[in-house]
């Protein structure tokens, strides 16, 4: 069965994405870039990569390793989730929304202020002694020319790892003023909502309400093997750590003092 065919952006040529379903698991292409095939049932990823044919490294160790580790790693009880995260006083904060709402954005801008981050994309959550746990096996994060003009022009001096569909993939090692962290305990959830005024405010919200945030970029309705587990591991999680709408604009100094208020009042 085939799931999608669509032509993606690698910055310096249009690649062909594909993806299918077999009995036995999913296979994704990018036509001359790599294949991978991740099994349904059992913790087997076979993956294939082709040297040399992308001009940035470690966009291939990305695209080839790091996206089928994060989901075998289901098969322990890790669950990738589509979102961004930053460390506040070693407790994680998870930005949720779905596409365009602001993500990446919200990320770096916690970063300039001296914050961990731990994925401005996708991040891995599962359930330890201690409650909620928030992980990522990468530090590439990624801003649009649009966000990064507007409100980041010093991230310009420094070159990307990579391009993909009109967004451009940094590494946090390699920018000296950011700081990159790999776990951290869950303490909170924040809906985006882009308002495009200066001001900003945080409403509550029912853990329901972020279900259409959170779970189509987290779920495939193409995996029928391990969606239905991964929905009721959300679903749970939603219920047990705090939740809330950030309402924000254009001022990204008023956006980062309205997480650090929202989480004195949680820790």
């Amino acid at each position: 069965a085939l799931q999608s065919r669509q032509l993606v952006d690698m910055g310096y040529r249009e690649v062909r994405y594909s993806a299918y379903r077999t009995e036995a698991g999913i296979w994704t292409e990018y036509e001359g870039l790599s294949r991978v095939f991740l099994a349904a049932h059992e913790p087997l990823a076979n993956t294939v990569w082709a040297p040399g044919v992308y001009p940035y490294p470690d966009f291939g160790d990305l695209l080839a390793a790091v996206g089928p580790l994060n989901r075998l790693l289901r098969h322990a009880g890790v669950f990738m989730v589509h979102g961004s995260c930053v460390a506040i006083d070693g407790q994680a904060v998870l930005f949720v929304g779905q596409s365009f709402r602001g993500k990446s954005t919200a990320a770096y801008a916690m970063m300039r202020q001296g914050y961990p981050v731990l994925n401005d994309d996708r991040v891995l959550v599962w359930l330890a002694e201690d409650g909620y746990r928030v992980g990522t096996l990468s530090d590439v994060f990624k801003l649009r020319d649009a966000s990064t003009n507007r409100f980041f022009p010093e991230l310009m001096e420094h070159e990307p790892i990579g391009c993909l569909d009109g967004e451009k993939l940094f590494k946090i090692s390699e920018i000296p003023a950011l700081r990159f962290c790999s776990q951290a305990k869950l303490a909170g959830l924040l809906m985006l909502d882009r308002t495009g005024l200066a001001e900003w405010q945080v409403v509550a919200v029912h853990p329901a309400r972020l279900t259409q945030e959170l779970l189509p970029g987290s779920l495939s309705a193409f995996d029928v093997v391990w969606s239905p587990q991964a929905f009721a591991f959300l679903m749970d999680m939603l219920m047990q750590v705090p939740c809330a709408k950030l309402e924000f604009g254009t001022d990204m100094a008023r956006f980062v003092a309205a997480v650090e208020q929202w989480c004195k009042t949680r820790y």
